[in-house]
This record gives structure tokens, sequence and C-alpha cells, in this order.
């Protein structure tokens, strides 16, 4: 029976260090961010992990900025969620983590992209006509809003047992409302971030 007992001690402390050595939250800094309308943006991120090998993220974003390289004053900002899920094949506890996972395409904002809309009908004198399918949108800041989901790759790196650097990209699709417009696009996102474990 005693040692049953310090078997138990032995096996419950052990628990509670490895617990203690291990956390499983994390919040980090994105100082990065960059998605298929904007080069800059900034952002947060929360991750709770799950057993040795599944993590539930939530990364939010505010990205801004030129969107057009041609055109200097094409200006686009959006607001982001993407919660996700992620899987680390060799676990989560080594120095360098890889983990692949599908994070959803939450996004609103707005642009002044001066782009084409689909062939609409007027009236003129009574009769109605098709308008010219390069009906231009005026270039104003215009609602844009789009969902889907991006195939997401992420590579950390703990370089303490409290800190990691980290480096996320997915690649994906989403359905964009723009305007009169509205379908399915590419969607595209790269995120560094800097996190603190507790």
């Amino acid at each position: 029976m005693k040692h049953l007992l310090i078997i138990a001690i032995v096996i419950v402390t052990s628990l509670q260090t490895e617990a203690k050595d291990n956390p499983k939250n994390s919040l980090s800094i994105i100082p990065v961010s960059v998605t298929h309308h904007t080069a800059t943006g900034v952002g947060i991120q929360y991750e709770r992990i799950i057993g040795t090998k599944l993590s539930l993220a939530l990364p939010v974003s505010y990205t801004f900025g030129n969107s057009n390289p041609c055109d200097a004053t094409v200006k686009t900002h959006m607001g982001y969620a993407n919660p996700g899920m992620k899987y680390y094949p060799a676990g989560n506890s080594r120095i360098v983590n890889y983990a692949v996972g599908v994070s959803a395409v939450i996004g609103r904002g707005n642009s002044n992209c001066c782009s084409e809309i689909n062939p609409t009908l007027s009236e003129e004198g009574g009769s109605t006509k098709q308008a010219d399918s390069k009906t231009p949108i005026e270039k104003r800041f215009t609602p844009l809003s789009e969902n889907g989901v991006l195939l997401t790759n992420s590579l950390s790196v703990n370089v303490s047992n409290r800190l990691l650097v980290a480096g996320d990209a997915g690649i994906g699709t989403a359905f964009v409302k723009y305007a009169a417009q509205q379908g399915w696009d590419a969607a595209f996102q790269f995120n560094i971030r800097v996190g603190y474990k507790f």
C-alpha cells in the first residue's frame, strides 16, 4: 500500500510538472500580416493546445494600405477573423514545430478599387437597354466582404519555454461581395508573429 501511495505521488507530481513546463495557451502579436488585398497589416492570435498534436487558433488582423501596385490611390481596409484548427504531425512540444491546418476566412472592410460591373438593364426613352459591360464603378470607398476557407501551414520556434516566434501561410478561396459584383476569388494570407505561452 505504501508503494502505491509513493507511485501515485510521483505520477501526480510529474503530471503537474509537465503541465507547468508545457503551457497549453499562447497569445501572439502579429506585427506583419500580408493578404491578397494589401501588404500591410497587424493583429493578434490566441491558440489553445489540445492534446499533443491538435490546437485551436483564433487570429484576428487588420490590413490596410495600397492594394494596387500600379495606382497608389487605390486603398483597401479589411478586418479579418480566421478561426481554425491546426494539426502538428510530430507533436507540438519540440523546439521547432510544423503544423498544417484549415481556417475560415471572415473579412469585412472597404475599398476604392475601380472595377467593372456586370451588365445591367437601364431604361432610356421608355425602352429597356442593356448597359455597357465595361461600366466602371465610381472610385469611392465601397463595402467589401469575403467568406471562405484557407489551407494553412505554420512553422514555430520555441525560443524558450514561454516565448515563441512563428510564421503562418495560407492559401484558399473566398466568396467576395463588392459593389455590384460577387463571386469566388483566390485568398492568401501570411503572418509573422511573436507569442507568449502560458
